[in-house]
């Protein structure tokens, strides 16, 4: 367990420095894709529960749900490429692979992430979300996220 946490540390280190330029933080929190308004939706929080069997840390498990909703069907081919999330002057990125996509209707995706990062639960975030469809880029952006703490 050490080893995975100290791993996770090793990455968020090195991507804590990455500053995804391409983010358009103008961009608003819906979208059209393929005729369909795409919505998205944020809930962050910091868990500070203590867990049984670990010591404590001044680490904190960062979270984000984030919800992508339509009227219509999602595609089925549309591919979540990257979340950047960006407080204040730090900006970080998480790669498609370390996200996990739970699709709970043909109309709603949620975007799940968890992570031990640096971020301050008395500033809000921004989060955006690079979406892939069909070879065409397109973003969303959600501003001024508040981040719940979890006690």
């Amino acid at each position: 367990m050490k080893k995975q946490i100290a791993l996770a540390s090793l990455a968020v280190a090195l991507l804590a420095g990455c500053q995804n330029s391409d983010v358009n933080w103008q961009q608003s929190s819906s979208v059209m894709i393929e005729e369909s308004q795409v919505v998205l939706k944020s809930s962050l929080w910091i868990d500070r529960m203590p867990s049984i069997g670990e010591s404590s840390s001044s680490e904190e498990n960062f979270h984000a749900a984030l919800s992508l909703e339509s009227i219509n069907e999602l595609p089925a081919d549309l591919e979540v490429v990257s979340v950047t999330i960006k407080q204040g002057n730090e900006t970080w990125l998480i790669e498609s692979e370390e996200i996990d996509i739970r699709t709970h209707s043909a109309n709603q995706w949620e975007l799940a992430v968890s992570w031990q990062l640096p971020i301050s639960p008395d500033l809000p975030a921004d989060i955006a979300i690079q979406l892939n469809n069909k070879g065409q880029e397109k973003w969303l952006v959600d501003h001024d996220v508040n981040i719940d703490v979890v006690y």
